[in-house]
């Protein structure tokens, strides 16, 4: 059957929305679609859409099963829905729907999870089936959360790369997708705003202001490479380009690249644009802040805590980044944490091959038989251990969140009227930092003694004296722990589940953190005193709300 024979199939789908079906483009963004005739792929044709029935631009993870994983069929999700995060492989396959709310994927028989998805502030559904037809329709009904627990608050993901970051573009980097397949691929997951912040260039900036939509506002940005760390350069003007010298030889002194990021930052804010101080601890030296250079950090106006090219895990580059933000806290120093995708490829293959060539090693070590040579070795061992654990891991991890807005900064924005709006509330840390949950607390301060009336006070804000914090916390997946980090590296933990309130499609565990509760935990507020907010389950399921702080 050709491509254009699926319209037909589509087209009679499509005739109660009057919508036609542009089937070519639906095919376009999966390298796995064909655009010839199929002898060996099933098709399978997804359709998505809202509570009333209006088609949803949406997300599509599609995970093939193992035979010896298969659990029976489901429609909606049950305890076994894990079964297609950790099976020992990274082979899945992600795409988006069009507007019309239509996909298509050609797959090979057997056993499936597929789950389309919207976001934080949509219902995640899935299905699990045998494929042994032709031809399947899957429909889903994605249910949105109510429209006031996202109020006033907007995700968007600022460090994503396209095309103009590989070599055509005098960039480095195999990326391959234009910037509508990134804006549309942002808006499947949510997202109402994104900057591309390509490399070396500024090329994107055209089309990337084109691609402005009601539901979406795009950011122009640059990364800029220097030799001691990358600087995006957000909402800068059109066309303007902030490029670093690079030092030769001789000239390759801490003065010298000290003095050229003071210029790359006061040049960047002189264009209007904010600088931003990307993956500080990231293992490569060449593209992590040098540990030398702290005494100038805050010629930045916000720092990437989270990207999201590595799990959020015990010793990642993004858990040491918090690491450094709480050590500036602790010295005084508060930059605005912010988060970016770091996004290079949004089909998520990127990590399989090196997955594989793991398992496989692994494999290897486990079958040798107890005594051999290699197994007395403690590396040898250390890697093993280490691999058990990260492994499941960074598998479950790559096939939630991997891609774009895969994890998602929410700025607060009283008034949504472009970008300056949005960036101006990143540089006041009016921000939470999120791989799903949505984690938007305000704190609430009588304006004068015995006063019903309340200032309320957002991350990053500062009270004259401490009050309740009222935690709107809202997931489309379980939530189990809230942790507190405040002054004097000082941490507690309290459970989530006396909060939580089963919703269709979702769970609510709003509650409201009293002074007094603090004080039972023994995480009372001090003068000059900070207070981070984390919601957690594991490193698929996290958010991070900037700290607030007392006088």
């Amino acid at each position: 059957m050709k491509i254009d024979k699926y319209a037909e199939i589509l087209g009679e789908w499509s005739t109660a929305l009057g919508i036609p079906v542009n089937v070519k483009s639906v095919l376009s963004l999966d390298k796995d679609m064909k655009k010839s005739e199929t002898d060996k792929d099933l098709i399978v044709y997804i359709q998505a859409k809202d509570t009333e029935g209006k088609p949803l631009l949406a997300e599509i993870r599609c995970y093939p099963l193992p035979q010896d994983a298969w659990c029976g069929e489901m429609d909606g999700t049950d305890p076994n829905i894990e079964e297609a995060y950790q099976n020992g492989n990274l082979d899945f396959l992600r795409t988006v729907t069009d507007e019309t709310g239509y996909a298509a994927l050609f797959l090979q028989p057997g056993a499936y999870q597929i789950e389309v998805s919207k976001g934080s502030a949509y219902s995640v559904e899935a299905k699990r089936f045998l494929l042994e037809k032709t031809q399947t329709i899957l429909k889903y009904t994605l249910k949105p959360l109510p429209k006031q627990v996202k109020e006033g608050w907007y995700a968007g993901d600022i460090h994503h790369h396209s095309v103009f970051s590989s070599r055509l573009y005098e960039g480095t980097d195999p990326v391959v997708e234009t910037p509508v397949q990134i804006r549309d691929s942002m808006r499947a997951v949510g997202l109402d705003f994104g900057a591309l912040s390509d490399h070396h260039n500024v090329f994107d900036h055209d089309l990337w202001a084109l691609t402005k939509t009601a539901d979406f506002t795009p950011i122009l940005s640059k990364e800029i490479s220097t030799s001691n760390g990358h600087v995006i350069s957000l909402n800068v003007k059109k066309h303007a380009d902030v490029i670093y010298a690079i030092p030769k030889p001789e000239e390759r002194t801490d003065e010298y690249l000290k003095n050229e990021f003071i210029r790359v930052t006061k040049e960047i804010r002189e264009l209007g644009g904010m600088p931003q101080l990307n993956h500080p601890r990231d293992p490569q030296t060449a593209i992590s802040w040098n540990p030398n250079f702290m005494d100038i950090i805050t010629i930045f106006e916000t720092m990437e805590i989270w990207n999201g090219s590595k799990p959020m895990v015990p010793g990642s580059s993004s858990a040491k980044a918090v690491g450094m933000w709480i050590d500036m806290l602790e010295d005084g120093v508060y930059l605005p944490g912010t988060t970016g995708s770091d996004t290079h490829n949004i089909r998520c293959n990127d990590y399989t091959y090196f997955y594989r060539a793991t398992r496989e090693l692994t494999e290897y070590l486990k079958s040798l038989k107890e005594g051999d040579e290699l197994l007395k070795d403690e590396n040898v061992r250390g890697f093993l251990q280490i691999c058990d654990t990260l492994l499941p891991a960074f598998e479950k991890w790559a096939k939630r969140n991997l891609s774009s807005g895969g994890v998602r900064t929410f700025v607060h924005v009283d008034t949504l009227d472009g970008a300056d709006s949005i960036v101006e509330q990143m540089k006041k840390g009016h921000m939470t930092l999120s791989d799903g949950p949505m984690l938007f607390p305000v704190m609430k301060v009588e304006t004068e003694e015995g006063s019903e009336e309340q200032a309320v006070l957002l991350p990053g804000d500062t009270a004259k004296k401490p009050g309740n914090i009222h935690i709107s916390l809202h997931t489309n997946r379980r939530l189990k722990t809230m942790r507190i980090l405040k002054k004097g590296r000082k941490m507690a933990d309290y459970s989530l589940l006396p909060f939580e309130t089963a919703c269709d499609g979702y769970m609510d565990y709003s509650h409201v953190l009293t002074p007094q509760m603090l004080q039972e935990m023994g995480m009372e507020w001090q003068e000059k005193d900070y207070l981070v907010l984390i919601a957690l389950d594991d490193c698929t399921n996290i958010a991070i709300a900037n700290p607030f702080f007392t006088a």
